[in-house]
Protein backbone atom coordinates (compact mmCIF):
# COMPACT_ATOMS: atom_id res chain seq x y z
CA UNK A 1 0.00 0.00 0.00
CA UNK A 2 1.27 3.67 -0.79
CA UNK A 3 1.66 5.71 2.08
CA UNK A 4 4.79 8.59 1.41
CA UNK A 5 6.48 9.57 -1.64
CA UNK A 6 10.73 9.82 -1.66
CA UNK A 7 13.31 11.28 -4.04
CA UNK A 8 16.31 9.11 -5.64
CA UNK A 9 19.78 10.90 -4.90
CA UNK A 10 21.74 7.74 -5.92
CA UNK A 11 21.32 4.29 -7.09
CA UNK A 12 21.21 3.11 -3.67
CA UNK A 13 19.79 5.87 -1.55
CA UNK A 14 16.21 7.70 -1.70
CA UNK A 15 15.52 10.57 0.96
CA UNK A 16 11.60 10.87 2.44
CA UNK A 17 10.31 12.56 5.45
CA UNK A 18 11.03 11.49 9.03
CA UNK A 19 7.59 11.33 9.95
CA UNK A 20 7.23 8.54 7.29
CA UNK A 21 9.54 6.03 8.74
CA UNK A 22 10.32 6.88 11.63
CA UNK A 23 8.02 3.66 13.20
CA UNK A 24 8.99 1.30 10.70
CA UNK A 25 12.36 0.21 11.48
CA UNK A 26 10.90 -3.07 11.90
CA UNK A 27 8.64 -3.43 8.66
CA UNK A 28 9.40 -4.41 5.41
CA UNK A 29 9.53 -1.28 3.05
CA UNK A 30 9.56 -1.77 -0.94
CA UNK A 31 10.68 1.22 -3.11
CA UNK A 32 8.46 1.06 -6.23
CA UNK A 33 10.45 3.52 -8.68
CA UNK A 34 9.92 4.62 -12.47
CA UNK A 35 6.28 4.21 -11.98
CA UNK A 36 3.54 6.49 -13.38
CA UNK A 37 0.77 4.17 -12.45
CA UNK A 38 1.15 3.06 -9.17
CA UNK A 39 -2.50 0.77 -9.05
CA UNK A 40 -0.35 -1.01 -12.40
CA UNK A 41 2.53 -3.43 -13.32
CA UNK A 42 4.01 -1.33 -15.76
CA UNK A 43 7.07 -2.48 -17.23
CA UNK A 44 9.26 -0.04 -16.43
CA UNK A 45 8.97 -0.28 -12.31
CA UNK A 46 11.67 -1.47 -10.34
CA UNK A 47 10.85 -2.98 -6.68
CA UNK A 48 13.76 -2.79 -4.43
CA UNK A 49 13.32 -3.28 -0.63
CA UNK A 50 14.76 -0.55 1.83
CA UNK A 51 17.63 -2.60 3.81
CA UNK A 52 18.42 0.55 6.87
CA UNK A 53 16.57 3.39 7.66
CA UNK A 54 18.15 6.67 8.61
CA UNK A 55 15.74 9.01 10.70
CA UNK A 56 17.50 12.46 11.30
CA UNK A 57 18.71 12.00 15.25
CA UNK A 58 17.02 15.64 16.09
CA UNK A 59 13.48 14.53 14.68
CA UNK A 60 11.61 14.05 18.02
CA UNK A 61 7.87 15.07 16.66
CA UNK A 62 6.91 11.20 15.10
CA UNK A 63 4.10 10.90 13.37
CA UNK A 64 3.08 14.64 13.49
CA UNK A 65 5.86 16.13 11.43
CA UNK A 66 7.56 19.17 12.91
CA UNK A 67 11.64 20.42 12.39
CA UNK A 68 14.22 18.03 10.91
CA UNK A 69 11.71 15.73 9.43
CA UNK A 70 14.09 13.77 6.72
CA UNK A 71 15.35 10.30 6.60
CA UNK A 72 17.62 8.79 4.62
CA UNK A 73 16.68 4.87 2.55
CA UNK A 74 19.91 2.49 2.27
CA UNK A 75 18.05 -0.02 -0.43
CA UNK A 76 19.02 -3.48 -0.88
CA UNK A 77 20.26 -4.29 -4.42
CA UNK A 78 20.89 -0.85 -6.50
CA UNK A 79 18.54 0.88 -8.88
CA UNK A 80 19.35 0.86 -12.25
CA UNK A 81 18.66 4.20 -13.97
CA UNK A 82 17.13 4.27 -16.96
CA UNK A 83 14.61 7.02 -19.19
CA UNK A 84 12.39 6.55 -16.06
CA UNK A 85 14.24 6.37 -13.26
CA UNK A 86 17.23 8.38 -12.20
CA UNK A 87 18.83 10.79 -9.35
CA UNK A 88 18.10 14.41 -8.80
CA UNK A 89 20.94 16.73 -7.10
CA UNK A 90 21.57 17.92 -3.97
CA UNK A 91 21.10 21.60 -3.42
CA UNK A 92 23.59 24.25 -2.85
CA UNK A 93 23.86 24.39 0.60
CA UNK A 94 24.56 28.46 1.19
CA UNK A 95 21.95 29.27 -1.55
CA UNK A 96 18.63 29.59 -0.67
CA UNK A 97 15.62 28.07 -2.78
CA UNK A 98 13.87 30.66 -4.50
CA UNK A 99 11.12 30.86 -7.50
CA UNK A 100 9.16 28.66 -8.84
CA UNK A 101 9.65 25.12 -7.85
CA UNK A 102 7.75 21.65 -8.38
CA UNK A 103 5.60 19.21 -6.53
CA UNK A 104 5.21 15.61 -7.39
CA UNK A 105 3.17 12.74 -5.86
CA UNK A 106 0.60 10.57 -5.75
CA UNK A 107 -1.16 12.51 -2.45
CA UNK A 108 -5.13 12.60 -1.79
CA UNK A 109 -7.68 13.80 -4.52
CA UNK A 110 -9.95 14.46 -1.64
CA UNK A 111 -9.39 18.24 -0.40
CA UNK A 112 -9.84 17.45 3.66
CA UNK A 113 -6.79 15.57 4.69
CA UNK A 114 -7.23 12.82 7.65
CA UNK A 115 -10.85 12.65 6.85
CA UNK A 116 -10.74 10.07 3.70
CA UNK A 117 -8.26 9.33 2.22
CA UNK A 118 -8.52 8.49 -1.55
CA UNK A 119 -4.80 8.77 -3.01
CA UNK A 120 -4.40 9.58 -6.83
CA UNK A 121 -3.05 6.49 -8.58
CA UNK A 122 -1.18 8.43 -11.33
CA UNK A 123 1.75 10.84 -10.63
CA UNK A 124 0.21 14.14 -10.09
CA UNK A 125 2.88 17.58 -10.33
CA UNK A 126 1.75 21.05 -9.41
CA UNK A 127 4.31 24.41 -9.52
CA UNK A 128 4.62 26.27 -6.34
CA UNK A 129 6.47 29.05 -5.41
CA UNK A 130 9.26 29.85 -2.35
CA UNK A 131 7.84 31.96 0.05
CA UNK A 132 9.62 33.23 3.11
CA UNK A 133 9.84 31.65 6.68
CA UNK A 134 8.40 34.40 8.48
CA UNK A 135 5.49 34.77 5.85
CA UNK A 136 4.91 31.17 6.46
CA UNK A 137 4.68 31.68 10.20
CA UNK A 138 2.62 34.59 10.06
CA UNK A 139 -0.09 32.30 7.90
CA UNK A 140 0.52 29.58 10.74
CA UNK A 141 0.16 32.09 13.70
CA UNK A 142 -3.54 31.17 15.14
CA UNK A 143 -3.64 27.77 13.07
CA UNK A 144 -0.31 25.60 14.07
CA UNK A 145 2.65 26.68 16.60
CA UNK A 146 5.33 24.59 15.05
CA UNK A 147 8.79 25.62 14.72
CA UNK A 148 9.52 26.64 10.91
CA UNK A 149 13.56 26.78 11.41
CA UNK A 150 14.06 23.47 9.00
CA UNK A 151 11.24 24.52 6.98
CA UNK A 152 10.89 25.46 3.25
CA UNK A 153 7.53 26.86 2.56
CA UNK A 154 5.94 27.19 -1.38
CA UNK A 155 2.31 28.67 -1.97
CA UNK A 156 0.49 26.88 -5.31
CA UNK A 157 -3.18 28.59 -5.07
CA UNK A 158 -6.50 27.90 -4.85
CA UNK A 159 -7.02 24.27 -4.89
CA UNK A 160 -3.35 23.47 -5.60
CA UNK A 161 -0.69 21.92 -3.50
CA UNK A 162 0.33 18.82 -1.53
CA UNK A 163 -2.08 16.52 0.88
CA UNK A 164 -1.95 13.46 2.64
CA UNK A 165 0.14 10.68 0.60
CA UNK A 166 2.25 13.55 -0.69
CA UNK A 167 4.38 13.15 2.11
CA UNK A 168 8.19 12.41 1.61
CA UNK A 169 8.05 13.34 -2.06
CA UNK A 170 10.37 16.20 -3.61
CA UNK A 171 9.99 19.53 -3.82
CA UNK A 172 12.58 20.26 -7.32
CA UNK A 173 13.45 24.17 -7.87
CA UNK A 174 15.51 25.11 -10.54
CA UNK A 175 19.09 26.49 -10.83
CA UNK A 176 19.71 29.40 -13.20
CA UNK A 177 20.83 27.32 -16.18
CA UNK A 178 17.00 25.17 -15.70
CA UNK A 179 18.97 22.22 -14.01
CA UNK A 180 16.63 20.97 -11.66
CA UNK A 181 17.85 19.53 -7.63
CA UNK A 182 15.66 18.61 -4.71
CA UNK A 183 15.28 21.48 -2.14
CA UNK A 184 12.52 20.05 -0.42
CA UNK A 185 10.91 17.04 1.13
CA UNK A 186 7.58 17.49 1.38
CA UNK A 187 6.83 17.46 5.46
CA UNK A 188 3.12 18.73 6.41
CA UNK A 189 0.09 21.51 5.52
CA UNK A 190 -2.95 22.41 6.14
CA UNK A 191 -5.91 20.31 6.85
CA UNK A 192 -7.98 21.76 3.88
CA UNK A 193 -5.31 21.00 1.34
CA UNK A 194 -5.26 23.74 -1.07
CA UNK A 195 -6.99 26.04 0.76
CA UNK A 196 -5.23 29.05 -0.85
CA UNK A 197 -4.01 30.94 2.09
CA UNK A 198 -1.78 28.21 4.06
CA UNK A 199 1.15 27.36 2.56
CA UNK A 200 2.80 23.70 2.05
CA UNK A 201 5.36 23.13 4.24
CA UNK A 202 8.58 21.35 3.32
CA UNK A 203 11.98 19.92 5.26
CA UNK A 204 14.72 22.40 3.57
CA UNK A 205 16.88 19.87 2.02
CA UNK A 206 20.32 22.32 2.04
CA UNK A 207 20.02 22.47 5.54
CA UNK A 208 20.37 18.75 5.74
CA UNK A 209 23.26 18.09 2.98
CA UNK A 210 25.75 16.97 5.50
CA UNK A 211 23.39 14.68 7.13
CA UNK A 212 22.05 12.67 3.77
CA UNK A 213 25.91 12.92 2.47
CA UNK A 214 26.90 10.71 5.39
CA UNK A 215 24.60 8.42 4.64
CA UNK A 216 25.53 8.04 1.01
CA UNK A 217 29.22 7.87 1.87
CA UNK A 218 28.71 4.81 3.89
Amino acid sequence: MHFCAGSIVDSSHVVTAGHCVWNNTNVVITVIAGALNISANEDKQQRVYVRTIHVHPKYKSRNTAGPNDIAILTLATPLKFNERVASIALPDPVKPASGECKYAGWGNRFLISGIYYNPSPILGTVSSTVISRFSCTMRYLFVFRRQLDTALCTSAGPLRGSCQGDSGGPVTCYNSDNTPYLAGVVSWGYFICGDGFHPDVATDVAIFSDFIKKYMND
